[in-house]
This record gives structure tokens, sequence and C-alpha cells, in this order.
């Protein structure tokens, strides 16, 4: 084999590596959501192992596990229709239920550096707010 040859398959084995790198980097996370009740990071690649477990409840337009404001890190929506979260890959919790499973509990003062998503991070503090709740979790299902 020439030594243009092998040059030529090197050059295109790292731009195939940078290419699929870069389309990666692009994916990464979801960016976070609100779907009516519900906030969300969308699909975390990491998760917090806290246990969270609790009665699901709204207050002010506002979900919290027992007393925390929760948002999700895994896909979930709001169906209105049933007062509940909607999982991609668990089982509903409706609002009265018990959601087990588990994350990560923040102060108020944490949230700003600990949740950089802007829109979740803004919808959380607004439901801190509406709920006088002092601490949310950031929770997924088991």
């Amino acid at each position: 084999m020439s030594r243009t040859r092998l040059i030529n398959i090197g050059v295109v084995s790292v731009l195939a590596t940078v290419a699929v790198w870069v389309t990666w980097s692009l994916i990464g996370d979801d960016e976070g959501y609100t779907d009516g009740s519900v906030i969300s990071l969308g699909d975390q690649d990491d998760h917090d192992t806290a246990e969270v477990a609790g009665t699901l409840r709204m207050e002010n337009g506002c979900l919290l596990v027992d007393d925390d404001v929760v948002f999700f890190t895994v896909d979930s929506s709001w169906d209105q229709e049933e007062d509940s979260v909607a999982f991609d890959d668990a089982p509903d919790v409706e609002v009265g239920g018990h959601f087990q499973g588990g994350g990560g509990y923040y102060q108020r003062g944490d949230l700003a550096r600990l949740v950089e998503d802007e829109v979740v991070r803004e919808a959380v503090l607004k439901c801190l707010a509406a709920t006088g709740s002092q601490t949310a979790v950031a929770a997924h299902p088991a």
C-alpha cells in the first residue's frame, strides 16, 4: 500500500471520528423544558442517587413530592386529563399518588450553581416562591 493511500485512510479516519464527536456533542443531554406543571431537564446521562419518595402534590400550579418542589431528570410530560406525570419508561404518577425513585435535593441558594439549564432553574425558583418551599428535588422514577 502506498504512503499516500495510508495518509488518506488516516485522514478519513480522523475526520470520521471528529464527525461522530461533533454529532454527539450537538445531541448531548436534552434541554430543559416545562410541560404544564412538569419541569424537566430531559433525559440526563447522570442521575443523583438519593432516595426520593413521597406523595406527589400540586400547589399553586407546581408539583411537589411531599414538601419539596420536584423537577425531573428524565423525559416526562403532564397529563392534564389524569392529573398525572407521564414518564416514557416508568408508570405514570397521579397527583395524590406515591412517587418512588431517586434524585438529589437542592436548597434555593444552590440552584444557580448546580442547575445550569436556565429554563429549569427559573421554573423551579418560581415554584419555590409560589409554594413557600425551601427545597427542590431533581427526581427520576425507580
